[in-house]
């Protein structure tokens, strides 16, 4: 693709630039017979190689539903309806087709197709090689025919443009009279939006016939890719579309206008430019001075062959002019020499402050300054030692601005001055041109980006803060509250108060960027310290690398067309789906490609994008100019996809397009099967933890039967030993007793102590009792408890009680259960005085509690707490029952007695077949566990 300036004859104030595409550009066919453009924004081509459709990026064969791509051959004619924007395409066999994007209707003519034209009673008129043709659109069936004759335009010709005909003496008749005397073969006559007349020719290119009558003449030489023209179109944003022999053309009109020494000026290096009083600008260059006003009207040319360095309007209607020998000035037309300023040649750059002072300076001559009528004064500034000025520009009062190589701004009065380093805020890059505004704000442009000072303070931007670039040649306000900026890339245009009011933080400045597409046939470029001009008539201008640039701001073409979105299709790696909404994607997909498009035809290039895909994004991406979005590994579910375009003025279409579509799930992401494999881990951590129950159990058992070995060898002893020495001493005291006589001092010691031994000995039995037997029944457990009273010689009244079902308890928690109890009812016995005593033995499903209340004076809160000083009972009560797991709670006050409470988990307390553990876990825990196991304990 090829972009060029083309203008022919005296200067025009309209220039277009011509855009070529062929075969290296992706369009299969180089020959193009018609041109139209459907609702949707899709450019429709008939070539020789069939149908194509083109949306600004790329070319795509296109297939109609029911007529295959090479079925239709050459597609010679195509026409997109206004009534109902139906797509009719005639081709070289003479087959028309009339499709509706779902209906499809065809007829044959049997001569090849030229043209399709809808008139206004909504029929088709079809031009052939031999005949014209009338149709009805809707079926398409003939309503006239007559025979066709070729049109060659000559002197006597009256062609009709548009709808009417030209008036004879119009502007556009006399420029047609003088085209017919080429006697050109007329294919097509376009009358474009703005009222220009365009002519297409099969041997002579193309002609633009503005409504002053202004002619311009686009052939092969000047930028055409063939002079052989089949059809012109007009688009929806005004572009002006050429099929040719040898390729397709876009004519689009210029923003910007760029002169050369083609179109009158002295030079191609413009080195100073400065606003003319009247209108236009003054150009200095290496060939003299020429005042330029961009028209047709000769322009004044001065000083011829002097090379001109700077140039610099003062306030009495003068202007200077710097050469190389010293400077002049112009005043009513005259030019003549300062004669103040003989002694000051090399001059390069000059500014005037606000009351009239001249500053001065070149390289090699220095800073000079001078007052109203007064000679200058060569200035001895120590902070301009070894420093190159770079841009000199007048500022309030009597000062100046000086910008520096080494990044420095200078505000200096006649004696003294202010330095402004990076320290200040600016960028630190050499400065390249100052702007200094009345209100006392400045602008500077530098190689590190952007600066402003408000007066008091800098502030700058480059291209992280989201300038198009960061080396600046100038930078310009207009008084309509843009700022624009000069690159060598192209020129950008954005509004000073967004550009204020932006935080720093902001990466994405809003500003249109014109580059060749626009108009600028070059790069802009500095020669000189003025590279810019704003004239009071409203024009910008612009020194080139080639030629000058301008654009009329007030005369602004804004692209306002709205761009079409589309989404082109949707690619599962690598395979390519159908986009449409409701799309079911394979499981197992990993990349997922989308790719869409925006149609803005008249810089396809400058179309931006942003999307986001919801179930994924919360948040827009912005991407800019790509037009493909990627996504990896996206977790099955559903999706939308959505994208927004703008095109080249930064018009949003805001609705975009979408599509909806789902990523299918593999098997094993599926709800059931995650449900499945909770279950089976479930299963396996229960089957693990039954396992591991079943290995402590093993352990537990061969512990306590271990244990029981040990108790039954302890009750052998204590028959053998201690009980058997018992009886015997008991005997031996009934003996002693019998024989002393029953008035004697010792029958009452030996009387107690013969109660003693008995009392020792059925302790004895007792506790060999315990140690023999296995489980403890509730009838062990009261006769233990009434031996525990009358060996306390107790008379209170004692109540033992049972309820629930009642079952075996294990003899080693048993054993502890009873010392517990045994224990809490001494203590009960011992404070309670002559007050009732009851024990209680609950027998639950849960647990087994024992409960010992009293309504006695109750135990003082530091007994419960530490037990009494040299005393271990209620300690050793509470050891006891965290060896079994049990819980022993306490309550006692003075009005409601004592009340002793111990609780036993089921599993520890009762004898059962699969018992697990003497000390087993926690109640909550194994009560959890069991639930979990979906068992109950046997009982």
């Amino acid at each position: 693709m090829a972009g060029l300036f083309l203008m022919t004859g005296p200067i025009s104030a309209q220039q277009f630039s011509v855009t070529n595409w062929g075969h290296k550009d992706g369009l299969p066919s180089t020959t193009v017979y018609g041109i139209t453009q459907t609702s949707d924004g899709f450019l429709w081509i008939g070539t020789g190689d069939g149908l194509i459709r083109f949306d600004g990026f790329q070319f795509v064969r296109s297939e109609l539903p029911g007529v295959g791509i090479g079925s239709l051959g050459q597609v010679t004619a195509v026409k997109s309806t206004k009534s109902n924007d139906v797509l009719v395409v005639g081709t070289a066999t003479g087959q028309l087709v009339s499709w509706s994007w779902s209906l499809k209707v065809s007829t044959m003519l049997g001569s090849p197709v030229e043209h399709i034209e809808e008139l206004s009673d909504h029929t088709l008129q079809i031009e052939t090689r031999n005949k014209i043709v009338r149709l009805k659109e809707k079926d398409l069936s003939t309503i006239s025919s007559s025979p066709r004759n070729e049109f060659f335009m000559d002197a006597a010709d009256r062609p009709a443009v548009g709808e009417g005909r030209t008036e004879e003496r119009s502007p556009t008749r006399r420029a047609l009279l003088v085209i017919s005397k080429q006697k050109p073969l007329v294919r097509r006559l376009l009358r474009d939006a703005n009222g220009a007349t365009w002519i297409a020719t099969e041997n002579t290119g193309l002609f633009r016939i503005a409504p002053s009558g202004e002619v311009q003449h686009y052939t092969h030489s000047t930028g055409l890719p063939s002079d052989h023209i089949w059809d012109i179109f007009e688009d929806r944003e005004g572009n002006i579309w050429a099929g040719t022999q040898n390729g397709l053309s876009r004519l689009r009109q210029d923003k910007f206008i760029t002169y050369t020494l083609r179109d009158g000026l002295l030079s191609d290096i413009a080195s100073s430019l400065t606003p003319a009083r009247d209108d236009g600008v003054w150009v200095g260059s290496r060939s003299g001075l020429e005042h330029f006003a961009g028209t047709a009207v000769p322009h004044n040319v001065l000083l011829k062959g002097t090379p001109i360095t700077s140039l610099l309007p003062i306030k009495d209607d003068t202007l200077l002019i710097a050469t190389q020998t010293g400077i002049q000035k112009l005043s009513r037309g005259n030019i003549g020499r300062l004669e103040a300023f003989q002694s000051t040649p090399h001059i390069e750059q000059m500014a005037e402050s606000e009351t009239g002072d001249l500053w001065l300076y070149g390289q090699q001559a220095g800073l000079w300054h001078s007052k109203v009528n007064s000679s200058p004064e060569r200035i001895n500034e120590p902070s301009l030692a070894g420093q190159t000025i770079t841009s000199l520009r007048g500022a309030q009062r009597d000062q100046v601005w000086l910008g520096l190589e080494n990044g420095d701004v200078i505000l200096r009065p006649p004696a003294g001055s202010h330095i402004f380093t990076s320290a200040n805020g600016l960028t630190g890059g050499a400065i390249r041109f100052l702007s200094p505004q009345p209100d006392g704000t400045l602008w500077v442009a530098s190689d590190n980006g952007l600066a402003y000072f408000d007066g008091e303070h800098f502030r700058h931007w480059d291209h992280e803060s989201g300038l198009p670039r960061n080396r600046l040649i100038w930078t310009l306000p207009d008084q309509r509250g843009n700022l624009w900026l000069g690159y060598s890339t192209g020129i950008a245009r954005l509004s000073v108060n967004d550009l204020l009011h932006t935080s720093p933080e902001t990466r994405h400045l809003q500003y249109d960027f014109y580059d060749d597409g626009d108009g600028l046939k070059s790069n802009p470029e500095a020669y000189g310290g003025e590279p810019v001009a704003l004239s009071p008539d409203g024009r910008l201008w612009v020194s080139m690398s080639e030629g000058i640039g301008m654009i009329d701001l007030a005369r602004m073409r804004r692209n306002s067309v709205v761009p079409p979105v589309h989404i082109l299709g949707l690619s599962a790696d690598g395979r390519s789906l159908a986009p449409a909404n409701g799309l079911k994607i394979p499981p197992h997909t990993r990349n997922l490609e989308i790719s869409y498009t925006g149609i803005s035809l008249s810089e396809p290039r400058k179309v931006r994008f942003r999307y986001r895909l919801e179930g994924f994004e919360s948040g827009w991406q912005d991407v800019g100019i790509r037009r493909n979005a990627f996504y990896t590994n996206l977790r099955p579910g559903h999706y939308r996809f959505q994208v927004l375009a703008a095109n080249n003025d930064g018009i949003w279409n805001e609705t975009g397009d979408s599509i909806s579509f789902e990523l299918l799930p593999a098997f094993y992401e599926t709800h059931g099967f995650l449900a499945l494999c909770v279950l089976l881990i479930s299963s396996l951590a229960f089957l693990l933890y039954r396992l591991r129950v079943r290995s402590a159990a093993r352990e537990l058992q061969s512990r306590f039967e271990e244990r029981m070995s040990e108790r039954t060898r302890i009750a052998q002893d204590l028959h053998d030993n201690l009980v058997q020495e018992m009886m015997g001493i008991s005997l031996q005291l009934e003996i002693a007793d019998e024989v002393t006589s029953p008035g004697s001092t010792a029958k009452g010691p030996l009387r107690r102590a013969l109660d003693l031994s008995r009392t020792a000995l059925a302790n004895g039995r007792s506790a060999l009792h315990v140690l023999r037997q296995r489980p403890f029944s509730s009838a062990d457990i009261e006769s233990t408890l009434r031996d525990t009273v009358q060996s306390m010689g107790s008379q209170e009244a004692i109540q033992i009680l049972s309820s629930g079902k009642e079952r075996p308890i294990q003899p080693v928690p048993g054993e502890e259960m009873v010392h517990i109890v045994r224990e809490a009812l001494r203590n009960a016995i011992w404070h309670a005085g002559q007050n009732n005593v009851v024990v209680n033995s609950e027998y639950g499903d849960h647990y087994h509690q024992f409960t010992v209340h009293d309504n006695g004076p109750g135990i003082s809160e530091s007994i419960l707490q530490g037990g009494t000083p040299g005393h271990f009972g209620i300690p050793g009560m509470r050891e006891r029952a965290a060896r079994i797991g049990a819980s022993l709670t306490v309550s006692s006050s003075a009005s409601t007695g004592t009340q002793w409470t111990l609780r036993v988990p089921a599993q520890v307390a009762y004898e059962s077949e699969d018992r697990v553990n003497q000390y087993p876990l926690p109640q909550g825990l194994r009560g959890s566990l069991s639930r979990l196991s979906g068992r109950k304990d046997r009982r």
